[in-house]
């Protein structure tokens, strides 16, 4: 019997432990935000990756992974893994299963705002690597379909045959070329470049109609910013001190369309808050070209926030009682790598140009993402942290 039968035969018994665990640890709450906090958290000593924001809006950030360091240290995120699953708590998750009616794709969207001054809000230069938008599209249309986002398809929406869908991919990209409005915050590691959320949240939106883009509950906004740009949402939760890139979504009219924007905010990647020593940068170095890893960081860590975002797009469906998504629960974990070299444990078998040189203009062939949470596979008693639900 292979990997795919024993964890297809094992679904349904971990969505019948997924369902227990829910009656057995957590008390009925609105959303995660009701979760108490940890003495730890309390006290400063590890940070809380759930917030409100300033439009009440569930804001869950990935820590730095010294912040993820110190969740582990209390128990709080990797301690877990093996005893306590993901709980279904009634909420939506995006794409699920329609009953009728074509499927809908599960669309990806990227945003990459780097003012065409090359200006910072305090005059400073900034940029973006020059492979950066081609790897990070790539990482958008290749995630879908593909093996690391089968993981998601074990989880649901109010009855488990509303499973979420793995189809879609990269749905448009936009150069936002507008100068970053005057600092509204303050972080500390990039003094006088703050954006704040709702800074985000209407450039999104201001996006969002010069593209002719519309909310939907299967689709994500990604907001990527420039090089020494940061952001905070609230006085003591800045980029690279708190937080690596948050999810969050707030109601929105675009144009005649009404609903739910779901998105991403993506500072530009650090190497010293935001990469995990020994972490695999496979698009680094191409063509004779160094063009560093951030790149590789930040695809990793959009990865992350896209497959919490699928599975916990308003803070009601899937997470654990210590507030953990299914990205949590496996931050920063790389595993073995499982396909062949440059060292990376993603693989995508569709580019049509199998080749560990990065090509302008094409897919990336590799990629180093973290591994995803699975209640199957932890119901099977394997590692919880896996690569692929499917191996397709």
């Amino acid at each position: 019997m292979n990997i795919r039968q024993v964890i297809a035969g094992l679904f349904g018994a971990g969505l019948v432990l997924a369902a227990a665990s829910a009656g057995a640890q957590d008390i009925p709450r609105a959303t995660i935000l009701d979760l108490p906090l940890s003495a730890a958290e309390k006290a400063g000593l590890a940070p809380s990756l759930n917030h409100r924001g300033d439009a009440g809006n569930h804001i869950h950030i990935l820590p730095t992974h010294e912040g993820h360091r110190a969740r582990v240290k209390y128990g709080l995120a990797a301690g877990q893994a093996g005893t306590v699953q993901l709980t279904y708590h009634g909420g939506a998750v995006m794409n699920p299963k329609v009953s009728a009616g074509p499927q809908p794709n599960l669309e990806i969207y990227t945003i990459f705002w780097l003012p065409s001054t090359g200006k910072l809000q305090n005059g400073a230069a900034t940029s973006m690597a020059g492979n950066f938008r081609s790897v990070i599209n790539a990482m958008a249309q290749g995630l879908i379909s593909n093996h690391l986002a089968g993981t998601a398809t074990q989880y649901y929406q109010n009855t488990t045959s509303q499973t979420v869908v793995n189809q879609g991919g990269l749905a448009g990209t936009y150069l936002d070329t507008n100068a970053y409005p005057a600092s509204a915050c303050t972080d500390t590691v990039t003094p006088g470049n703050c954006l704040s959320d709702a800074q985000i949240r209407n450039e999104i939106k201001a996006v969002m109609k010069k593209a002719g883009w519309v909310p939907g509950q299967n689709k994500i906004y990604m907001m990527y910013t420039s090089s020494g740009q940061g952001s905070c949402f609230s006085a003591t939760s800045c980029a690279y001190t708190a937080y690596c890139a948050y999810h969050s979504s707030f109601n929105a009219t675009i144009g005649t369309a009404t609903g739910a924007v779901i998105y991403a905010n993506m500072p530009y990647g650090d190497p010293s808050h935001c990469m995990n020593p020994g972490q695999p940068t496979p698009n680094a170095v191409a063509g004779g070209v160094n063009y560093g890893p951030y790149a590789d960081i930040t695809a990793s860590v959009a990865t992350h926030e896209i497959m919490e975002a699928i599975t916990d797009p308003f803070g009601n469906a899937w997470y654990d009682s210590a507030g953990n998504e299914n990205g949590d629960k496996c931050s920063w974990n790389f595993g073995a790598n499982v396909y062949s070299s440059p060292a990376a444990n993603q693989y995508y078998r569709s580019n049509p140009y199998p080749s560990p040189v990065f090509v302008t203009g094409y897919p990336a062939t590799y990629f180093a993402f973290q591994q995803e949470w699975s209640n199957a596979a932890n119901a099977a008693g394997q590692t919880g942290c896996v690569q692929y639900y499917y191996n397709n």
